[in-house]
């Protein structure tokens, strides 16, 4: 199987570490990963929350509906409260599908002047050879993906 090719994008927001953490962990998905970037699509829907409780602990999981009738799964490897936060998306259903097998996913917070440096990383390991050659350009989109997201995201802890 081919290697993960490795994302990542950051921002600067005027919150605390913990805020920052908590807000992720907290956050509705469906308002912060509201919007289409190119090829990906936003969330529409959350489910399958572990007893409807979601805490963003290590060993929840739940399900994403994707705009276009997609879905992914989330599952919780590990936390580091209020420093990282590490996920893995599986159960690829629709066109993600016939890229990707796997992402695993982390959120990082860092003090930075007065406020918190959120760095999203997306490790990508394409569904086969054939796919690897898509992941360049699908790498461009996810960029863009994330840093519209995490200025939502910003703009949900900072309003």
């Amino acid at each position: 199987m081919p290697d993960g090719v490795r994302v990542e994008q950051s921002r600067a927001i005027p919150v605390t570490p913990t805020q920052a953490y908590r807000g992720i962990i907290d956050m509705d998905p469906t308002v912060v990963f509201k919007r289409r970037y190119g090829p990906i699509p936003p969330i529409t829907g959350v489910g399958g929350r572990d007893g409807g409780n979601w805490a963003g602990t290590v060993g929840q999981t739940r399900s994403f509906a994707l705009g276009g009738g997609g879905s992914i799964t989330e599952t919780v490897v590990s936390v580091d409260e209020p420093r990282e936060w590490n996920y893995v998306i599986t159960d690829f259903v629709g066109p993600l599908g016939a890229l990707l097998t796997r992402i695993d996913g982390q959120f990082h917070f860092t003090p930075a002047g007065t406020g918190t440096r959120v760095t999203w990383r997306y490790v990508m390991h394409p569904r086969s050879r054939l796919a690897t050659p898509a992941l360049p350009a699908f790498s461009w989109f996810w960029r863009g993906y994330a840093r519209q997201v995490l200025e939502e995201f910003s703009k949900v802890l900072v309003d």
